[in-house]
């Protein structure tokens, strides 16, 4: 690489290094000299970082060279197939990384190998957190960075690959779509040469390669990459307050769902007009329920005559009787295929799902008004209070504008307001469910702002900034930002990159912070939580928020009636742009994630299940598929009609680890469809 930078010590170098002689030729004690000083305890207790889960693995290793990961997984290989898993700090909010077996933490294998800045890529160890990898870049002869992040930067980007990590951007992908090439250890049989290193790419066994991209850790241990990079850049966020109806428009009852109703199923709240909990009051009015609605003959179930068939809600359906809410029909079910394993991104085509005119008119607008927010800036997130009926709007361009951050009293003011104050309401609502819709409101008129605070920091001008020669140079190509070849030095004292969005409404409150990329990217997570997050086809965006409003509300109003569920804040809305790896929840369609939190204020446990157990009936409803790092509840047969490569996916891993080295339970359980009692999540959850 004749434009190769390196920024590395020996002590990297020598950690990358290979064995010298094939592993499995090596003795056995030999083995167990090389890892016996990276043995750091027997049966430890890790915990992840929401607290949710706790394993006590057989061994706890932490590796420092490529050598020693290759000595442990031949030693787990000849010691009777012991499982092997990589943890970074735990981030994962369910138990992906955990076993029973051994547990190889991989943080001390970490480092910069190098930078190509022709590309530009970066070359860094598995094990490198993605925070650390921000100074790396920024420190180059060139300053680089990552062109874009997740809400965080503390996982491994060996971890960050594995469950095919996003940011958010219309026209950009997952992150591990950027990754050129890979080195994995991985515990072939003993006939193709046991444990060993095998490099792929897009032109290296590509099959390998795509799906080792979202590989959940089960293709093998992931122990370098290189990674595209971009220039180093910053970031302006316009944050802007609307009312969440701005969006998906005013309360119609749609999308709504056809179903039979029996005198079994009719209450007050699901049949308003049969007020009595009587049985034999309710079969005697179904004749008049049938004449006010418009019931035909035809409407009436021929098993019993007992039942109405009419349109309800989806939400309101959802909250009541989740159970009558069908799943995904066969016509929405994703249908690209990659036949190209080297086919990573930009894919040839896209799905979708749905089409506008199987829409009713709200929904169809409430679409459209969507996609165009989610290209009206290169980066869009949205972040939802639904008892509020407010949501933020947070757009993000490339500029050369000066740092805007906020100031010291922000700072604290967030802290303690926005994250001990907060943390001390929704552990009070632990005792009274019923005040967590007044919590959710008060908390928000706290921490959101009802007007702008600062003409200098709030105005938004709705016209370009950048002259008009240098907003040509962008707006040409707008692709240069998602594949990393924008080069900002070309638009000379610009004083923005991009066209600042038009505000939604000119009279909403609006913030602007400008920073360096990573420090708009990510956010305060605040503090320990359960979470649920689902890839839904971006098709489906406007059913699906539309619904999820008029469930929510729907559980509101049980709630003073001493039931129902409440979610806390934020809804967090992301969009991300299809690609061609095999497990990514954003394959072959381009996608939009929607996540819930309930928070566990004091590390204390909150009432989540059932919740989380609607809010996935909904999502199925519309194709959705759960983000890989986080619990859900999909096995092997539901996988497959949502992943069409999956048993490409089976395969390759089957064939790269034909002894189940880099299974676990979490693995088993969803992909092998193992119902066993030692594959369950209950193993590892911290309380039941």
């Amino acid at each position: 690489m004749s434009n190769t930078k390196s920024m590395t010590t020996s002590n990297v170098q020598l950690a990358r290094c290979e064995p010298t002689i094939a592993i499995n030729r090596t003795p056995s004690n030999k083995l167990h000299e090389i890892v016996e000083p990276v043995l750091i305890s027997q049966k430890p207790k890790i915990r992840n970082w929401g607290g949710t889960f706790t394993s006590t693995p057989a061994c706890l290793f932490q590796p420092k060279t490529v050598l020693q990961c290759c000595a442990i997984i031949e030693l787990a290989r000849r010691m009777g197939n012991i499982e092997c898993r990589a943890l970074g700090r735990g981030h994962s909010p369910g138990d992906l990384p955990f076993t029973q077996g051994w547990l190889l933490q991989m943080d001390n294998l970490s480092g910069l190998v190098a930078i190509d800045t022709s590309v530009p890529t970066a070359t860094v160890l598995a094990g490198t957190y993605v925070s650390d990898m921000h100074g790396m870049l920024e420190n180059a002869a060139v300053p680089l960075g990552m062109p874009n992040l997740g809400s965080i930067s503390e996982q491994t980007i060996g971890g960050l690959i594995s469950t095919a990590t996003h940011g958010t951007g219309y026209s950009f992908p997952v992150i591990s779509a950027a990754v050129e090439s890979m080195r994995i250890i991985c515990a072939l049989d003993e006939a193709e040469g046991g444990t060993q290193v095998i490099s792929c790419s897009r032109k290296q066994n590509a099959d390998l390669f795509n799906a080792t991209l979202c590989g959940l850790g089960a293709t093998g241990l992931l122990v370098e990459v290189t990674i595209k990079v971009d220039h180093w850049f910053k970031l302006k966020q316009i944050s802007e307050e609307c009312k969440f109806e701005d969006l998906i428009g005013p309360e119609t009852s749609t999308p709504s769902i056809a179903t039979y109703w029996s005198a079994d199923q009719m209450d007050e709240h699901t049949l308003p007009m049969l007020q009595s909990r009587s049985k034999r009051a309710a079969l005697k009015g179904i004749q008049k329920a049938k004449e006010l609605i418009g019931v035909n003959e035809d409407s009436v179930d021929a098993n019993d005559g007992l039942a109405i068939k009419r349109p309800m809600s989806l939400g309101k359906l959802l909250a009541h009787k989740p159970h009558l809410v069908p799943g995904c029909p066969a016509s929405r079910l994703p249908k690209y295929h990659t036949k190209d394993p080297s086919s990573i991104y930009p894919i040839d085509s896209v799905n979708s799902e749905i089409e506008k005119d199987e829409l009713d008119e709200e929904t169809r607008v409430a679409q459209s008004r969507l996609e165009t927010l989610g290209q009206s800036s290169q980066h869009v997130r949205i972040a939802w209070v639904p008892h509020a009926g407010m949501c933020t709007v947070m757009r993000m361009n490339k500029t050369l504008e000066p740092i805007q951050a906020p100031g010291v009293f922000s700072r604290v003011y967030g802290r303690v307001v926005g994250y001990h104050f907060l943390q001390l309401l929704i552990f009070m609502s632990r005792y009274r469910p019923s005040m967590l819709g007044n919590v959710n409101r008060f908390a928000y008129w706290l921490t959101h702002p009802s007007r702008p605070s600062d003409p200098s920091e709030s105005s938004v001008p709705a016209k370009p900034i950048a002259a008009d020669a240098n907003q040509k140079a962008i707006t040409e190509d707008p692709s240069q930002f998602a594949n990393g070849t924008f080069d900002p030095t070309r638009l000379g004292s610009s004083s923005s990159l991009n066209r600042d969005p038009e505000p939604l409404n000119p009279t909403n409150p609006r913030s602007v912070l400008v920073d360096a990329a990573p420090r708009v990217f990510n956010f305060d997570c605040l503090f320990q939580q359960y979470t649920n997050e689902w890839a839904i086809p971006l098709s489906c965006l406007g059913s699906t928020l539309r619904a999820m409003r008029d469930w929510l509300k729907e559980e509101e109003e049980i709630s003073k009636r001493g039931g129902g569920e409440q979610v806390h804040f934020p809804v967090e809305i992301r969009f991300v742009d299809a690609d061609g790896i095999w497990l990514s929840p954003c394959h072959g369609r381009k996608t939009v994630y929607i996540g819930i939190v309930q928070y566990r204020p004091y590390d204390l446990p909150i009432k989540y299940r059932s919740l989380f157990a609607k809010f996935e009936v909904l999502m199925r409803h519309f194709g959705g598929r759960p983000h890989w790092a986080k619990a859900h509840t999909c096995g092997p047969t539901e996988l497959a009609r949502l992943y069409p490569n999956l048993s490409d996916f089976l395969a390759l891993r089957k064939s790269k680890d034909p002894d189940g080295i880099f299974l676990n339970p979490y693995v088993r359980r969803h992909l092998l469809g193992d119902l066993r009692a030692e594959a369950s999540p209950r193993i590892f959850k911290s309380r039941l």
